[in-house]
């Protein structure tokens, strides 16, 4: 491979050498600093509750959804039975 070393880069146009880059011009106004500030989303002591809560309103739906399912499934057996004779 030949050895390029010698060329010389081109200069950009309109850049003058050594001059920082302009910074990107913006059209729409700049927003706010957005400043985050860690905190509790509930007092301290009611988080446990309030995970415990929602575990269990969740299990309850898991459940409720599974009966449901089982139910459906029951339905369609009945269904099928029901067509074949």
């Amino acid at each position: 491979m030949p050895d390029r070393s010698d060329r010389r880069q081109r200069p950009i146009p309109g850049a003058e050498a050594g001059a920082p880059n302009p910074a990107p011009r913006r059209e729409t106004p700049e927003e706010p600093v957005m400043r985050r500030w860690p905190h509790a989303a509930l007092p301290a002591g009611r988080e446990d509750a309030a995970l415990h809560y929602i575990r269990a309103a969740l299990s309850y739906q898991n459940q409720t959804l599974a009966d449901i399912k089982t139910l459906l499934e029951r339905v369609v057996l009945d269904l099928e039975d029901r067509e074949e004779h």
